[in-house]
């Protein structure tokens, strides 16, 4: 049996980015960028028949988890807004919610003028995860403070 019947009934799943820059005076160069479950480089590089070459590495992540990786391959320029990823059908979207509701405008405002530790704060209401970084921002047309928090998890749970 070859690799790649090996793997026929394995459940591919995917990001792609296809990128590009259209400049005038530059020649267009097409290429994508592309993070997958395959679990055998060898033979997704053999599979690959779209022209030029391909090149993969394996995916690591970092202090701040897989977030370069993924800002890495959805660069856009400022002018182009729109969404420029597409993924396999079989992959769920994340169900993203919002827990507002220990969060007042005066509790905002004491942490964003440092009154309140954000670090211990945020490590009590979500004890899985480690503060990694926080940004606070202030609106000129709206009161209170926007508070950006950056966590990962302790122990990220292994989807295969």
């Amino acid at each position: 049996m070859s690799k790649s019947e090996e793997y026929k009934d394995f459940e591919l799943k995917y990001v792609y980015v296809t990128e590009y820059d259209d400049r005038p005076g530059k020649k267009i160069r097409i290429h994508h960028h592309m993070i997958t479950n395959f679990p055998d480089r060898d033979v997704l590089e053999s599979l690959w028949k779209g022209g030029g070459y391909v090149n993969t590495r394996r995916l690591k992540e970092d202090e701040k988890g897989l977030a370069r990786v993924v800002h890495y391959i959805l660069k856009q320029p400022a002018e182009n807004r729109t969404k420029r990823y597409s993924i396999s059908r079989n992959m769920k979207e994340p169900k993203i919610t919002i827990a507002d509701t220990k969060m007042t405008r005066k509790r905002a405002e004491r942490i964003a003028i440092g009154e309140v530790d954000p670090q211990e704060l945020f490590e009590k209401w979500h004890p899985e995860y480690q503060f990694k970084n926080v940004e606070f921002k202030f609106s000129d047309f709206v009161s209170g403070a926007y508070i950006y928090a950056e966590m990962k998890r302790i122990n990220p749970i292994r989807r295969e």
